[in-house]
């Protein structure tokens, strides 16, 4: 479809694509920019061909120029375009000379809704939907639209989203007030011509039969007099009325021109050099984590620091995985200070061959290793998203065991087994003066009478191990699960 924004479309940088020709099998296809006759929003590309890779010839720019434009691009879409509500994007074709979104804006469209769906308050060349939506309360809402802008502008919209399932959209060809011309704005011809013939006919019942005037004079000229008299002092106050009337305008004009001497003068000066971004200052982070912050806040340097997107740039940092909390600060006059709290990672989740550092939230913080922590093995664990806790289960529960052991006994764990066929088991590692050479297993089950636990545990340390005879500790396991009764026994 070509498709474009800012000014820009993809044919610009499109060197040629491969399709894939489902009429034929699937027989791959490259086809060059050149023939697939692009313009604006269409192509001609085969009804069968499916798009499987296209190849982009690419220019190199300033890394900070793209930035800066991108960054401006998405901030363009954040004022203007419903961004944070579920669309299917932008649903008519912009017809020649004009905006859909103008169109169906002036046809008092913004806000109509059928169930779920809605032209959006923000853009309404949008279609946002509820949770509750269908496609058909969709269809119908662009039905509705196209049926109103033709009817009151006579254009005919098309959409630019492929509506699968539906039947064929009517051909409003023809409605309106005169196809393919823009509705006259103001009020219709002669709208006006009322009211001036009712202003003449009120003046002709006010002078008698025969044009002349009523009469307005009693015997001797008295009443000529007074009401000579009358108009003069109606005169004058007109003229009074009509002189405070031009002060107020001169007032609420200087008023006016002061207040935009005021904010012209306020705009300069936020705009100028003095306010341009310097130095963005992060605290509690460094190196690549540093730069990763930076990447995330989207304030770059040069920017104008009265104008920047500090909230939204701090949504962003504390979206980072890594990242539990965060503040951003303007420091004037050019600078960002972000402070950050990194999380710290607790143990090391290990599934198969990938491993995720956990924090003590149980928050996965990404991919990662590290000797010095426990290692929680839970193969059958379904993993969340990054920056997000783990769920309920045995992985958990190793995570909340191994948070609350006490000092001396966590540092003596290297691992726990976590699968879901069994209970919890730690292992304590060997080669430390109370755990025998190749160290052993303790069942120990959840977190639940965990210093009990631990009291069986440090006796099984004193009383148990140092006796060969007592438990072989080679092919047997301490089991803690009673704490008030711990025993020795065979895996599984």
């Amino acid at each position: 479809m070509n498709a474009g924004a800012m000014g820009h479309e993809l044919r610009e940088v499109l060197a040629d694509v491969e399709v894939a020709r489902l009429a034929d099998g699937g027989r791959l296809e490259r086809i060059a920019a050149a023939d697939l006759g692009l313009r604006y929003r269409h192509s001609d590309l085969p009804p069968d061909a499916v798009v499987v890779r296209a190849r982009l010839a690419l220019h190199r720019a300033d890394p900070a120029a793209l930035a800066a434009e991108m960054a401006a691009f998405k901030r363009w879409r954040r004022e203007h375009q419903p961004v944070n509500e579920p669309s299917c994007g932008s649903v008519f074709v912009n017809p020649a000379g004009d905006s859909a979104g103008r169109l169906i804006d002036a046809a008092g469209l913004k806000g109509h809704r059928v169930g779920g769906a809605e032209v959006s308050r923000k853009h309404a060349n949008f279609i946002t939907v509820s949770p509750t939506a269908t496609a058909g309360d969709v269809a119908t809402v662009i039905g509705d639209v196209r049926r109103a802008v033709a009817d009151r502008w006579g254009v005919v919209l098309e959409p630019e989203v492929v509506m699968a399932g539906f039947p064929p959209l009517p051909d409003l060809a023809g409605r309106g007030p005169a196809a393919g011309v823009p509705a006259p704005r103001g009020r219709p011809d002669g709208a006006d011509g009322g009211a001036a013939a009712a202003a003449v006919a009120g003046a002709a019942r006010r002078r008698r039969p025969g044009g002349t005037p009523g009469p307005s004079a009693g015997p001797g000229g008295d009443r000529g007099r007074g009401t000579g008299e009358m108009h003069v002092r109606i005169r004058d106050r007109r003229r009074a009325v009509s002189d405070a009337g031009r002060r107020r305008r001169r007032r609420i004009l200087a008023s006016v021109v002061a207040l935009l001497l005021l904010v012209n003068a306020g705009v300069a000066l936020s705009l100028s050099p003095l306010f341009a971004v310097r130095e963005v200052a992060v605290v509690g982070a460094e190196g690549a984590r540093a730069d990763e912050v930076r990447a995330a806040l989207e304030i770059i340097p040069g920017a104008n620091l009265l104008l920047a997107d500090v909230e939204g740039g701090l949504t962003r940092v504390r979206r980072l995985p890594w990242v539990a909390d965060a503040a951003v600060r303007r420091v004037a006059p050019s600078g960002v200070e972000v402070r950050v709290q990194a999380r710290v990672p607790v143990a090391v989740l290990r599934q198969r061959a990938a491993s995720w550092l956990l924090d003590a939230q149980g928050v996965l913080m990404g991919g990662g290793a590290d000797p010095a922590l426990a290692a929680i093995d839970a193969p059958d664990v379904a993993l969340p998203d990054v920056g997000t806790p783990l769920g309920e289960g045995p992985a958990r529960t190793a995570l909340a065991v191994h948070t609350q052991l006490a000092d001396y006994l966590r540092a003596l764990v290297d691992r726990y087994d976590a699968d879901a066929a069994g209970p919890v088991r730690l292992h304590l590692r060997g080669g430390t003066p109370a755990v025998p050479p190749d160290g052993f297993w303790v069942v120990i089950g959840d977190a639940d009478r965990l210093p009990v636990k631990e009291q069986a545990i440090r006796l099984f340390l004193d009383q148990v191990a140092p006796d060969p005879g007592a438990c072989d500790l080679t092919t047997r396991e301490w089991d803690v699960t009673t704490p008030e009764n711990p025993f020795c026994t065979s895996p599984g």
